[in-house]
């Protein structure tokens, strides 16, 4: 009886491919067989290996008998070793795309499980104050439906509009209005105010309960949502428990409290003459939380640790390598213009690197208005922010303007097209990217109140060492402070933007307490000693 796999052969635990060279040709082989292991004990991983492997010896053979002294055995050993390790990479890649697809699968998920969660507690709401039209085709309405649907009172029997139709209404108007930033800020709150307060009928709201929302985000701990699914309970439910660490007081007030008084302003002018009460607010919302203002502020980087990141051997190394250029320039351009990250990340090659007629100097041109990429939704933070920022002589020094000459002749509209856009936003992978490379070279600072924990150390290190210089500098004009450091919104507004070269003359004056010249000398030596392609 013929085996189902005459290519396997098990020796003690472990199982081997083995072929035997055919007679006629093993004078010129030298050898009867081949075998190699599989590093395997199963017979069903190591069959199919086996039989490709099989596959490629049959080959070689009939190479062989066509043309004797077209190999020898070395060969066709190594080129056996050569399939089976291709064939493991390939198992490997399988492995990690099922891995990644995991991940995906787990988050659609999460986001499934917090829309239930939603939906179960407005119909758990809904019974309890005995809706007559609450029935059985309610379970199976789509979202939009039940929204949309007018809500009967329980005080009046008239009909309302529902609080999900009025917050749909928000949150779609920020869609379509195409502010992917503020959209994503509000989504979080939002949701978690549909949850809480259920579908009950606009006129039915008061300020108990807005304030029993903000009670309740208050003792929520910083990654809620996460938490809330790993113990597959509700936000109301989660705030029961009692955790050491909640909510940041900046995180409360700008990502909840300033979403709900954005829908509340909107839902009195749009829904105001249908029952939505006008006398809802946030004013006098107090945080209530442990956690102290300001604890997760950056501070400056210090003389030592800005000497550490640049002129280290991690980030100089990915100067001189044309695939990760881009993780050099990212801090030395931050460094040097105290732009904020997605300042920066949304900058187009085509259009907002430019040169200033009266000096002759670089400058990027900092704003919402030009062309951007079309991954991405340009974004300006306020008025003041909308600005000129010339090139430091360092960065010229360094080589920024053949590095973004050379991506200007390649058509990129993005100035690091290698970070891709996510969620219409150009900074999101660079971010992350460089919190992990602190981390990486011990640079990393949790100390409440003077952290280093991102890009925004360098905002606060331009202005920082442009204070202390001497004289101490001014340096709103070129971070885009609003209104600019020392005068008031009016003057700023009269006096108009600083010129490029006075600009120039004021971030040249900065003492930023680092070795520029060893800056570029570091750079040359990685040249002169990085290894050839």
């Amino acid at each position: 009886m013929a085996h189902q796999n005459p290519y396997l052969q098990r020796r003690g635990d472990n199982l081997y491919f083995r072929i035997q060279v055919p007679s006629l040709l093993r004078a010129t082989v030298g050898r009867k067989e081949f075998t190699l292991a599989l590093k395997t004990n199963s017979r069903k991983v190591a069959t199919p290996k086996a039989l490709h492997l099989g596959s490629i010896a049959k080959r070689m053979f009939y190479q062989l008998q066509k043309a004797p002294t077209s190999m020898c055995a070395s060969e066709m050993i190594k080129m056996l070793r050569e399939a089976k390790h291709a064939l493991e990479i390939s198992e490997l890649k399988e492995a990690h795309q099922q891995e990644v697809f995991d991940v995906l699968a787990e988050k659609i998920n999460a986001i499934r499980s917090e829309k239930l969660i939603a939906r179960v507690e407005a119909l758990e709401y809904a019974i309890r104050h005995h809706q007559s039209n609450l029935g059985a085709a309610h379970m199976t309405m789509q979202p939009s439906d039940v929204s949309s649907r007018p809500v009967v009172s329980e005080k009046s029997g008239d009909s309302y509009p529902g609080v999900f139709a009025v917050i749909d209404d928000f949150l779609d108007k920020y869609q379509k209005k195409k502010h992917p930033a503020m959209y994503k800020k509000h989504l979080p709150a939002l949701n978690l105010l549909r949850t809480v307060l259920g579908n009950k009928p606009v006129n039915e709201l008061r300020q108990s309960d807005l304030n029993e929302f903000f009670d309740i985000v208050g003792k929520l701990p910083p990654r809620w949502a996460m938490e809330c699914k790993k113990r597959a309970v509700s936000a109301r439910q989660l705030a029961k428990t009692d955790f050491p660490v909640t909510i940041a007081p900046k995180t409360f007030a700008d990502n909840y409290v300033v979403p709900v008084r954005m829908l509340l302003q909107a839902s009195i002018r749009n829904w105001g003459d249908q029952g939505f009460p006008v006398q809802l607010t946030t004013d006098g919302t107090i945080y209530e939380g442990e956690r102290a203002e300001g604890e997760s502020k950056q501070r400056a980087f210090s003389k030592e640790e800005l000497e550490r990141l640049l002129n280290g051997p991690e980030l100089q190394k990915f100067r001189v390598d044309p695939k990760s250029d881009h993780m050099w320039w990212l801090p030395v351009i931050a460094c040097f213009t105290g732009a904020r990250v997605n300042e920066i990340c949304q900058l187009n090659p085509q259009t907002d690197i430019l040169e200033d007629s009266e000096c002759k100097t670089p400058y990027f041109w900092i704003t919402n208005e030009t062309e951007g990429d079309k991954g991405i939704k340009k974004s300006a933070k306020n008025q003041s922010s909308k600005r000129k920022v010339p090139f430091h002589s360092c960065l010229i020094q360094l080589g920024l303007p053949d590095y973004l000459a050379a991506l200007k002749k390649r058509g990129a509209q993005r100035i690091f097209p290698a970070w891709v856009p996510v969620n219409k936003r150009a900074s999101t992978q660079a971010e992350k990217w460089f919190r992990d490379f602190l981390i990486g070279i011990g640079l990393r600072d949790d100390t409440p109140f003077a952290k280093i924990t991102g890009m925004h150390a360098f905002r606060h290190t331009l202005l920082t060492r442009a204070t202390n210089s001497l004289p101490s500098i001014n340096a709103g004009p070129l971070t885009g402070h609003s209104p600019a450091i020392g005068k008031s919104p009016s003057q700023s507004g009269y006096e108009g933007e600083l010129s490029v070269k006075n600009k120039i003359l004021l971030l040249e004056a900065i003492n930023f307490g680092i070795n520029l010249r060893a800056l570029g000398s570091a750079g040359s030596e990685a040249l002169r000693t990085a290894p050839p392609d």
